[in-house]
């Protein structure tokens, strides 16, 4: 139960120990695919196959983490998910920007080859960037052609911690707004 067999990842989540990951042998694009599939029972938890690396390169620049994926039986949810770090004080303790798609519609059931990407601004106090796919539930999900790289501010962010900014008073204590 729960192991990675892919070079250069590992695997995490709430139930990381009832996820497994592997190469297959197909290919999207005349790229290698993944595969990440619950293998223990039950529909509790996630699992996702996941990488950290150092920002260095990235500080100061807009980056998009993307992939295809398609999914085979998920009763759960399928994502991504691209998170920045800091320093272990902040405003969002140790995430200074952070997406696991969960503000979009939910990727589950069966479907077909789509690509999806997460974009976040890399600050400068940044000390690592991590990375992932995510599985919650039962099924398959098959992940290829999945890209880093650096783009322009015309790409519109979709950190999901700017929605929760902290706002100078409170707001709608009586339910008046809708």
């Amino acid at each position: 139960m729960g192991s990675c067999t892919v070079t250069g990842w590992g695997m995490t989540g709430s139930r990381n120990d009832a996820y497994s990951a592997e190469r297959t042998r197909e290919t999207y694009d005349s790229k290698g695919v993944a595969r990440l599939w619950r293998s223990a029972e039950g529909d509790d938890g996630f699992g996702a196959m996941f990488q950290m690396f150092k920002p260095d390169t990235y500080r100061g620049k807009r980056v998009r983490y993307s992939a295809a994926m398609r999914t085979v039986g998920v009763t759960g949810h399928a994502a991504l998910c691209l998170r920045i770090d800091g320093p272990d004080t902040g405003r969002h303790g140790r995430s200074l920007a952070f997406d696991n798609m969960d503000d979009r519609p939910r990727i589950s059931g069966t479907t077909g080859w789509s690509r999806y990407s997460c974009v976040l601004d890399v600050p400068a106090d940044a000390t690592a960037i991590f990375i992932s796919n995510m599985l919650s539930g039962q099924g398959e999900l098959f992940w290829g052609d999945v890209r880093f790289e650096v783009v322009d501010d015309s790409v519109p962010v979709t950190d999901m911690l700017r929605t929760y900014a902290i706002r100078d008073q409170p707001v709608n204590l009586d339910f008046s707004e809708a």
